[in-house]
């Protein structure tokens, strides 16, 4: 019983710090970095009322959310790569739990 729950607390701040603070920050910075940059630089498909554009570098680290002038083209689309070379694995994702029988919203 030595050192268990010395161990047992190491792991459980372990889990706090790394699955919950850590986490919770990096989410954050990501979400705010698709904000700003995606609305200084790259290209735009369409024409919006905003400054948005799809940034190639932030759609990599956010999982084809830096696809942003599409989002706001077509905000309620889980689409957001509308290009063949626009990467979007949040939304292949979403097209393989679909067909593998995941129940749609209704």
């Amino acid at each position: 019983m030595t050192g268990m729950t010395a161990g047992a607390l190491q792991f459980g701040l372990s889990v706090l710090v790394w699955g919950v603070f850590v986490r919770t920050v990096y989410v954050w910075d990501v979400t705010w970095t698709i904000n700003w940059v995606s609305h200084l630089w790259g290209y735009r498909n369409f024409e919006t009322q905003g400054n948005d554009r799809n940034n190639w570098f932030i759609a990599l680290l956010a999982h084809g959310e830096g696809w942003h002038n599409n989002h706001h083209a077509f905000p309620r689309s889980a689409a957001q790569g509308l290009r063949w070379w626009e990467f979007d694995p949040s939304y292949a994702l979403i097209v393989l739990l679909s067909k593998a029988g995941w129940p749609a919203r209704s």
